[in-house]
């Protein structure tokens, strides 16, 4: 049987000696999401003032490194293991006068350095041979030859980083784009479902030496640290729905302009304009016909438009299900983890629920003596974009990236 879960704060000064402490946690929310978007936390502690003690809160201050923990055990023997739920900075402190001797700390993940990260230069990256770049070298090429980063470092070691998300003439205007803005665009150009996050390094003695940026490949093998089934002591809540919404069985793509010679004599020059054109008639049969038009303006034949819109219309022509459920508190729960549920009482589209779903959400809930989690399932593609490299699939090429700056 399980006994109720331990939770830990470890809250580290930001400058030397890098003192840490413990304030005794109240409760706490903590919640993370796909697309990309910086996590947060709200940690409400219990307000000590008396020096010398574990959970002394007066050195904390605004900015300082917090890790959030919890500890499961299924006997009273069985050793602690800590396991981070939420890493970040404090963004605020916030005491209430009245009777209630609490603090609120408010929290933003690592990755909130690049939400204020102002990108100063304009760059234009291209290939010489027309086969795109490879969005690892504009990363690299942002964080290492420019140096915008100050907390957080980015390496194209292969644990953090993974290659095959091609950019064709990606460009960015200066002082008009944030640090947050780029890697939002490379997730939703990925072609099948990469995203960026943090990887936290920490000496032996617990304390924080180094946040690296990732980018990586959402896993297609289904978890093995926790399942959601039906009749188990992990499931609680659930509900499930299959939606239309972004459903396309009909979709053309227009690509960019050009002018053609109407062969008269003399010549008039007619504007046209590439475009390409999938349809699906059983299920506009279904359905009704159900249209979406798109305009990408850096396809240049009327090839190109076609595959774009048949990888459009391909992934969108059908309802899609939709998910939430919460769970005994599960610390290894990430966003992008594809997760095994089998819940047979609800049925959608008169199929019971019993399949693989990727976890676009992740929101932990710690009070006294419970933790949760909810997870929010969905699907990843629902933007043109992200099937633009349908119909530019091309090998990486090394060494051969042209990019241009001011």
């Amino acid at each position: 049987m399980l006994h109720k879960p331990r939770v830990r704060l470890v809250v580290q000064n930001k400058g030397a000696p890098y003192n840490k402490y413990y304030p005794t946690v109240l409760s706490a929310s903590t919640a993370s999401s796909y697309p990309f978007s910086v996590p947060t936390a709200n940690i409400e502690i219990i307000t000590n003032r008396t020096p010398e003690t574990s959970g002394y809160i007066s050195p904390l201050k605004v900015d300082d490194i917090v890790r959030l923990q919890v500890s499961i055990t299924f006997s009273r023997s069985e050793k602690t293991v800590w396991s981070d739920i939420f890493e970040g900075r404090i963004n605020a402190i916030s005491s209430p006068f009245g009777q209630t001797n609490t603090t609120t700390l408010d929290c933003v993940g690592h990755a909130y350095e690049t939400t204020y990260t102002l990108l100063e230069k304009s760059y234009s990256f291209t290939n010489s041979s027309g086969d795109g770049v490879d969005a690892v070298s504009i990363l690299d090429h942002i964080t290492n030859t420019d140096g915008y980063l100050d907390r957080l470092t980015y390496t194209r070691d292969v644990n953090k980083t993974h290659y095959g998300v091609i950019l064709y003439d990606y460009s960015i205007k200066k002082n008009q784009r944030y640090f947050h803005d780029v890697l939002a665009d490379f997730e939703k150009i990925a072609e099948h479902g990469y995203y960026a996050g943090v990887k936290t390094i920490y000496n032996a003695a617990g304390t924080l030496t180094q946040i690296f940026l990732t980018w990586l490949k959402f896993t297609t093998a289904v978890t093995t640290k926790y399942k959601v089934i039906e009749g188990t002591h992990r499931l609680l809540d659930a509900c499930f729905e299959s939606t239309s919404e972004d459903m396309w069985n009909c979709v053309r793509v227009y690509g960019d302009t050009y002018q053609e010679s109407n062969g008269a004599t003399p010549p008039v020059m007619i504007d046209k304009q590439y475009t390409g054109i999938s349809f699906d008639t059983v299920y506009m049969n279904s359905y009704g016909r159900r249209m979406k038009v798109e305009t990408v303006t850096g396809i240049t034949n009327n090839t190109q438009c076609g595959q774009l819109a048949t990888g459009i219309m391909t992934v969108s022509k059908t309802p899609y299900v939709t998910g939430e459920v919460t769970i005994f508190g599960t610390a290894y729960a990430r966003v992008g983890d594809l997760v095994y549920v089998k819940i047979p009482s609800l049925e959608i589209d008169g199929t019971s629920i019993d399949g693989n779903y990727r976890v676009v959400s992740v929101v932990h809930s710690i009070s006294q003596n419970t933790f949760t989690t909810k997870l929010q399932f969905g699907r990843l593609k629902n933007d043109v974009s992200d099937y633009i490299s349908l119909t530019k699939r091309q090998t990486r090429i090394n060494n051969c990236n042209h990019i241009k700056y001011s």
